[in-house]
């Protein structure tokens, strides 16, 4: 594992694990307990994932980006008996953590630069008793070793458990379907507080892989720890794509040690994979793509379109990895034919539940599998089409549209930068269609009438007439959450009296500009 200027063994790693889980131990802490930590990323960190998992204890990751109002509900979901945070963090957490009752342990903060070495976590260190057998450990059957908070777009904090189960046997079939190498070097690209650090990094631990870290995600110093380490593997989300071209390092960059990129949420309609693998393959024509799927409360891994199989459907996600089974169903659980669009439900790995959340829990189930919440048509090849989440989707008269085939169709237009679809309460037709759009720079003062008009056009061009947005909102930034998801219910919010008055919660939404058109059969 390399983070900055140091080099640490898997060996090394496990003697830090051993003594930050002796350092539990006197702190009195016991299977079934919890400890939260605010850091970022750390080599000891690594390692507090796997002590806390060997002592039967659940590791819960908090977010920095959480504000003081945030930090309270979660760690008032959480209980730890423990929490530990970077220096930097002390103030932000130490008076909300004593509002639980949790001892807080101060570590140092890290460093990623590289000819530093980050501080280890000794303050949580204990001794290690001579000839301790670093492999002894509880059984606790069905306890979680990780609770990772989902608000989803919902806005309402859930801690996901995650049980040992889970993890390792997500780990092997996603390793094999990836087809990853002992001699692979992998980046991690993702913040600690999210599913797609931790549930990404096990992967290469699995198969014996070096792992790079970097304290926080900085697009340029990625792309000069790919040149430097001579990474070979980078997992990114479409926003990281967009901030890896436009980084000042990008363009003169040496990136021919990648032989792999994989994104998630691939199908965003966005066609920023496409253009990221385009400029790379100018100077790196070997390097391979592929697509994957999956959610926090699966494990997390539902599908995967291989390198092979990516020009077969570019709009797919894929087949099921091995071990996981996939059916799309109907509002009351029955199979819809191929081509049907129904809900994903997933089988395979999965979650314990939400802490504390029994109906929610009991929600997300049926008949064993996990109701992802997303909408999916299965195409000619077998492959997983996404149209939709299943909340997204608007009503309007007799119609159901998914929001992201609009969105997918006018990510593409020359006006926009960045599109959300939802729905608005129309008196009529229930509901209907609103594009909320960020313009490109080159239309910032365009006529607000034409850039509406050809937007509309664009999609009367693709999809039937129903599709089309009856208002389109020019705004300067889209509502996100902590990991970039478009907060939809906050346009759905701001925007629920526009069919009717006209006029939305400016405060809220903020609008450039508002237009206007008919609604079409």
């Amino acid at each position: 594992m390399v983070m900055g200027a140091e080099r640490v063994s898997y060996g090394e790693l496990l003697g830090r694990a051993v003594a930050l889980r002796a350092g539990m131990a006197e702190r009195g802490l016991e299977p079934g307990d919890r400890v939260a930590v605010m850091s970022r990323h750390a080599v000891d960190f690594v390692a507090l994932y796997f002590a806390t998992a060997a002592s039967g204890i659940t590791m819960v990751p908090l977010s920095y980006w959480h504000r003081e109002g945030e930090q309270r509900e979660v760690l008032a979901i959480a209980r730890p008996d423990l929490v530990v945070c970077e220096r930097e963090f002390e103030a932000q957490v130490a008076g909300l953590a004593a509002e639980v009752g949790a001892p807080v342990v101060v570590v140092e903060d890290g460093r990623h630069g590289d000819d530093e070495v980050s501080p280890p976590w000794t303050a949580l260190y204990g001794e290690v008793p001579a000839g301790a057998d670093p492999d002894a450990r509880p059984l606790v059957a069905g306890h979680p070793h990780m609770m990772i908070f989902t608000s989803g777009t919902t806005g309402t904090p859930k801690g996901a458990l995650l049980s040992e189960a889970r993890t390792v046997e997500s780990a092997y079939g996603m390793s094999l379907a990836l087809g990853l190498r002992r001699d692979d070097v992998y980046i991690d690209c993702f913040r600690t507080f999210h599913s797609g650090s931790w549930d990404h990094l096990k992967l290469y631990f699995l198969v014996g892989a070096s792992i790079v870290l970097i304290r926080d995600f900085d697009a340029a110093v990625v792309v000069e720890k790919i040149q430097r380490e001579r990474v070979t593997v980078v997992l990114a989300g479409g926003t990281m794509l967009r901030l890896f071209m436009d980084s000042a390092p990008f363009a003169g960059a040496d990136l021919s040690s990648l032989r792999l990129v994989y994104a998630g949420a691939y199908a965003d309609g966005t066609g920023l994979a496409d253009e990221f693998m385009g400029r790379l393959r100018e100077h790196n024509p070997e390097v391979a793509f592929a697509a994957t799927y999956g959610l926090t409360e699966f494990g997390p891994y539902v599908t995967l379109m291989t390198p092979d199989e990516v020009a077969l459907n570019p709009a797919a996600v894929g087949r099921p990895i091995p071990g996981v089974r996939v059916e799309l169903v109907d509002d009351d659980g029955n199979l819809v034919p191929r081509g049907t669009a129904g809900e994903v439900v997933a089988f395979g790995p999965s979650f314990d539940g939400y802490l504390d959340r029994p109906e929610e829990t009991a929600e997300s189930r049926l008949a064993g599998g996990l109701r992802t919440g997303d909408i999916a048509i299965e195409d000619e090849h077998g492959f997983l089409v996404l149209v939709d989440r299943k909340k997204d989707i608007v009503r309007s008269g007799a119609h159901n549209i998914f929001s992201a085939q609009v969105e997918t169709g006018l990510a593409g237009h020359e006006a926009v930068a960045e599109v959300a679809v939802v729905g608005v309460p129309d008196p009529v037709l229930v509901e209907t269609v609103c594009a909320v759009v960020v313009l490109a720079g080159a239309f910032a003062d365009a006529d607000p009438s034409e850039v509406a008009s050809s937007i509309q056009e664009r999609v009367r061009s693709q999809l039937a007439g129903y599709n089309v947005p009856k208002f389109v909102v020019a705004v300067d930034a889209l509502p996100r959450n902590s990991n970039g998801k478009v907060l939809k219910r906050e346009l759905r919010e701001a925007l629920r009296d526009l069919a009717t008055t006209g006029e939305p919660d400016v405060a809220a939404v903020k609008p450039r500009w508002i237009s206007r058109g008919e609604h079409d059969d």
